[in-house]
């Protein structure tokens, strides 16, 4: 499993650094805890991952863009985000399952083109390349951790705790967009916060 750190130069140098301040402002357990507000200046850390399901491809490629972009980019934009983050990108959450899609499409592909949602190119025989290697949907694998690529992704997450945790999916042509906010009655349990930033997203992404 590759993970791409990207920032700025300086902070790239001390980004082990970075990140042992940052848990220390967050975890009790930390031998440097200090529960004091966190510098102002201090950079977010994000984590963009994508392509837990191998059979949504646009989700990598998308990955790969977006890591292309922010590091050859010369946009004040652009230049602005790595001054103040440090982003762990992961390009491919189920590398098994995308290498698995990626044959079916080779095999069937048909030259010209074909859009029709029928045809055999857009239909991957049983088990497609959803799941992984063991034929495991690590999209509901975030909970028991019985697979080795969410182990992995569970321990960079605890590694670093980001406070913004992107994970990417690709609608298939025939659906509609799948955005925030959840439709009523939300359940009473989910914290008001997580409600509050959903929406917020949830405009954002709209």
């Amino acid at each position: 499993l590759l993970i791409l750190a990207i920032s700025s130069p300086e902070k790239i140098v001390d980004i082990e650094k970075i990140r042992d301040s940052h848990i220390s402002y967050i975890d009790p357990e930390h031998p440097n805890y200090n529960s004091n507000k966190k510098p102002d200046d201090f950079p977010v850390i994000i984590n963009l991952a994508y392509n837990v399901h191998g059979n949504e491809p646009s989700s990598s490629e998308a990955a790969l863009l977006t890591a292309y972009t922010l590091v050859s980019s010369q946009s004040d934009e652009i230049n602005k985000y790595l001054n103040e983050s440090i982003i762990l990108l992961d390009p491919t959450i189920n590398p098994d399952g995308r290498d698995r899609h990626t044959h079916w499409v080779n095999t069937y592909k048909g030259s010209p083109l074909v859009d029709d949602p029928q045809d055999a190119e857009h239909n991957e025989y049983w088990p497609g390349g959803r799941t992984n290697h063991y034929w495991f949907d690590l999209n509901r694998d975030w909970f028991y951790l019985t697979q080795p690529e969410t182990k992995g992704r569970v321990k960079l997450i605890n590694e670093w705790r980001p406070q913004i945790l992107v994970d990417g999916h690709e609608m298939g042509p025939q659906d509609t967009f799948m955005t925030g906010p959840p439709r009523e009655p939300i359940n009473k349990n989910i914290d008001t916060d997580l409600i509050k930033w959903g929406n917020v997203f949830a405009q954002d992404q709209g």
